[in-house]
């Protein structure tokens, strides 16, 4: 901890220091340990090891006033035990906003839409990183193959040009606060594109440091 006073010659003054605890570092030594904890439960002897050992780590450099080693150690040992969550969602359970038949339909075991429309699915996302995989293919018209947008809460895709008649994947990966709630499919409104979009499923893969509750 470091402060500075200044002193003038043949004058007294008080002045108090106050060494207030490090509310930012103790909630990230706190994640640590929470991670620590949950691949004990899990019987992951390697990762409970290398957590203990990063643990023991930032409390060395916290011994020796390293504060900023500190923090790059915690950071480092909370991005290697991260938890990684995968969810499946079929295409059947994808939700469409608006009229049925007006902009999103099914088709066999597909949603499907077409320009101005959106599909959402309501998800609680952690904070850390998601990978969403969206298996999708288009039906063309005059010649114009449909769009796609993928969106996180408010993050959003590159706009894809869903050229293929067949299945394909498209991927989009961003950072989640813990504040998103919703993963959406938009088939962007432009032109009135009479293309079709078809999405058979979502694959979600999260990297998080959250722990999930028992």
């Amino acid at each position: 901890m470091k402060t500075q006073v200044e002193i003038a010659e043949q004058q007294s003054q008080t002045v108090t220091v106050v060494f207030a605890p490090d509310n930012y570092l103790i909630e990230l030594r706190g994640k640590l340990a929470a991670l620590v904890g949950y691949w004990e439960a899990q019987h992951d002897l390697a990762r409970v090891q290398k957590g203990k050992d990063y643990l023991a780590l930032v409390d060395y450099h916290l011994a020796r006033g390293e504060r900023d080693r500190a923090e790059q150690t915690v950071n480092a040992g909370i991005v290697d035990l991260a938890i990684t969550r995968e969810s499946h969602i079929a295409g059947l359970q994808l939700l469409g906003i608006g009229y049925r038949g007006f902009g999103y339909t099914r088709a066999y075991s597909s949603a499907l839409i077409w320009s101005g429309a959106t599909l959402y699915y309501p998800y609680k996302f952690p904070h850390g990183e998601v990978k969403v995989d969206v298996v999708a293919r288009g039906y063309q018209a005059s010649g114009v193959w449909p769009r796609m947008v993928i969106g996180v809460g408010a993050n959003y895709s590159e706009t894809f040009t869903v050229d293929n008649s067949t299945n394909k994947v498209y991927s989009f990966t961003s950072p989640v606060t813990g504040d998103e709630r919703v993963l959406t499919i938009r088939f962007p409104y432009a032109d009135n594109n009479p293309g079709q979009l078809f999405v058979d499923g979502v694959t979600m893969t999260i990297q998080t440091d959250q722990v999930p509750e028992p």
